[in-house]
């Protein structure tokens, strides 16, 4: 009966052996209700509310969940950047400088992706299908955030946990 219940047991763990899991990479990152802040002005970037095509605006920065994001690595270098209240993607619409930055339900299309480029915690969020970059046309609160260059100062965020 012992001699049974060890044969069981080997072939059990044999055939689980032989179950591949696929790996998460080590490298893949992710940030949970994070506020991003303008390196320049000290804002956050936010939405005034739930809806579709709701402009990404820069606010004194306060704890609400339209300030809170996500930013989930998705490829190797690519993010999707979601609202933690209201469950949409960062999307760049348009593709000129000065287009609009909205939020909008996430659908991996590539106007959704930024990578993140810089170093330390001052970083650049380029948009995969722009190549322009989020930024602030002003200091003042309540204004709309656009695509930009990326080689001005008002495209520097900090993420702060």
């Amino acid at each position: 009966m012992i001699r049974r219940s060890i044969q069981a047991l080997m072939a059990a763990l044999v055939a689980l052996s032989a179950v591949t899991v696929p790996a998460v990479p080590a490298h893949a990152a992710s940030w949970t209700a994070i506020f991003l802040e303008s390196q320049s002005a000290g804002t956050c970037v936010a939405v005034p509310d739930f809806a579709d095509g709701s402009a990404a605006t820069q606010e004194i920065c306060t704890d609400v969940n339209l300030q809170l994001w996500n930013v989930t690595e998705i490829v190797t270098g690519t993010y999707r950047i979601s609202n933690f209240g209201s469950g949409k993607c960062l999307t760049a619409v348009g593709t000129s400088t000065g287009s609009p930055v909205q939020q909008l339900t996430c659908n991996g299309a590539s106007t959704q992706r930024w990578s993140g480029n810089g170093s330390g915690n001052a970083l650049r969020f380029t948009n995969a299908a722009t190549g322009k970059c989020l930024s602030r046309p002003g200091k003042d609160p309540g204004t709309a955030l656009i695509q930009g260059s990326c080689a001005v100062p008002y495209a520097l965020w900090s993420l702060l946990f």
